[in-house]
């Protein structure tokens, strides 16, 4: 690599992980790293375990490249000019108003970009992974809550505020539970990460399910794993998931008339699992886009996760290449 080859550093910050990638000024991804983190731990710890691992990927870029600049993706609602995080339901609360780019500007001497999380998936899919190759298409990201951002006419579509596509807090189910945003009954609440593992933890203890996991160790990976090894009991969570989330995907398709759909995130890995059902769905909910009118295509990411990280250092690169 040529020693002024300009690089720049994404890092995607959710509830049970911290994403980092880099890419170069040809939009190429160099590398990638996660580490295992808490939602639940105070906003120090995790702003302190983020500096850490950027360090540390600067230290091993050191003599190969110049870093640009950071992006920092986070689930809520930002205002980007400010680098600020107006609001989070993924995060503890002192992380609402709290101004996280200029505080990461600080301690690593380089520009960041604060992106919301879904934002920087739809980037990265559209840039360097499912998306290429749609002009019109939502990105989903189901982990540890549901987020979403738009393509439309082959640019990633921004709206008012920067936060276009949020479809997990659309109401599916009136009057449900309440949710972290302050509405009650959203997409979320009944078909993220933390849904699924609510509702396999609720059967466990009203007695209706005995997996041969204890309920401490249930999460959507291994209730995904007990499902692929035969769990009927373990696969209807994945099912009942994805048919809310094929009808909620459905209306933003009759919406739109978008012609593919990108499902990433952590949950996403459960594959057919959760793509099933949606593709069921959203077949059955939007007739007026049958296979013989085109159709919707329904595509799981290729970016295993990273596409936020990827998303957000693309969304980096762009900015020092706008400013300078």
């Amino acid at each position: 690599m040529n020693a002024k080859q300009p690089i720049a550093i994404g890092i995607d910050l959710g509830g049970t992980e911290i994403k980092l990638a880099t890419v170069d000024g040809q939009g190429v991804v160099r590398s990638r790293d996660t580490v295992q983190t808490d939602a639940r731990v105070s906003g120090a710890r995790l702003l302190e375990q983020t500096v850490h691992l950027v360090r540390q990927a600067m230290g091993e870029l050191e003599g190969t490249g110049v870093i640009q600049a950071i992006g920092l993706a986070v689930p809520g609602v930002i205002d980007r000019d400010a680098g600020r995080i107006e609001l989070t339901v993924a995060l503890t609360e002192e992380w609402n108003g709290y101004a996280a780019g200029p505080a990461l500007t600080a301690e690593l001497g380089k520009p960041v970009l604060l992106m919301n999380d879904a934002q920087a998936a739809t980037e990265g899919e559209h840039r360097a992974g499912s998306g290429r190759g749609f002009r019109d298409f939502l990105s989903v990201t189901v982990g540890t809550g549901i987020g979403g951002g738009l393509v439309l006419n082959g640019e990633v579509y921004e709206g008012s505020r920067g936060m276009s596509g949020v479809i997990g807090h659309t109401t599916v189910v009136p009057d449900g539970i309440p949710c972290g945003c302050g509405n009650r009954g959203c997409l979320e609440t009944v078909a993220s990460g933390q849904a699924i593992q609510r509702a396999a933890r609720a059967a466990v203890e009203a007695g209706t399910w005995q997996p041969a996991t204890p309920v401490d160790d249930l999460t959507p990976r291994t209730i995904a794993a007990l499902a692929r090894a035969g769990d009927l009991t373990a696969r209807v969570f994945f099912t009942n998931a994805g048919t809310v989330l094929g009808m909620a995907l459905a209306n933003a398709v009759c919406l739109l008339n978008l012609e593919a759909i990108v499902v990433g995130g952590g949950v996403a890995r459960a594959g057919e699992l959760l793509l099933d059902p949606i593709r069921h769905e959203i077949r059955r909910r939007t007739t007026v886009f049958s296979p013989e009118r085109g159709g919707v295509t329904v595509v799981q990411s290729a970016l295993d996760g990273y596409a936020g990280a990827i998303g957000s250092a693309l969304g980096a690169m762009r900015l020092t290449d706008t400013s300078s």
